[in-house]
């Protein structure tokens, strides 16, 4: 069990904020599992003499519970990304023509990723190019509809 573990600067700093600003809520859940039987599992474990330093299910059970905490704090930061990065492309398609806001922004984001493709091989490109781009891109994906207004 002589292995190091590596935490992350977001799940450290999380943390703290959780120390910081949400200590009854930590409190609470600690009661909650003390009230539905952490006790008497632990109660259990010193019956059985089972040497908690030698337990390697108690290392792998640590393990565990920072590795899912990492996972679910970067996707929770992932998504809330996400969600800002589409405002922002609804947002400028809007100041481009402000019939394209209905645009499909799953069209947008396919397109957008295509066009960070394209620009990751083609370096040095300036925001004009860029847009010009972003904007074939979008037309390329886009399926207009006999109900869109710009068809």
């Amino acid at each position: 069990m002589a292995s190091s573990l590596l935490l992350s600067f977001e799940l450290i700093y999380l943390f703290g904020w959780l120390l910081k600003n949400e200590k009854p809520k930590l409190e609470s859940l600690i009661k909650l599992a003390i009230k539905n039987g952490l006790k008497e599992e632990l109660d259990d474990t010193k019956k059985s003499n089972v040497s908690p330093v030698l337990n390697e299910d108690l290392y792998d059970t640590f393990i565990d519970f920072v590795d899912y905490m990492e996972n679910s704090l970067l996707d929770k930061l992932e998504k809330r990304a996400n969600k800002t990065v589409q405002k922002k492309i609804s947002t400028s398609l809007e100041n481009i023509n402000p019939k394209l806001k209905n645009i499909d922004q799953q069209v947008v984001w396919v397109a957008l990723k295509q066009a960070e493709n394209e620009l990751s091989q083609k370096k040095g490109k300036t925001s004009k190019e860029a847009k010009k781009i972003l904007l074939d891109k979008i037309l390329k994906n886009w399926t207009p509809t006999k109900k869109d207004d710009i068809n």
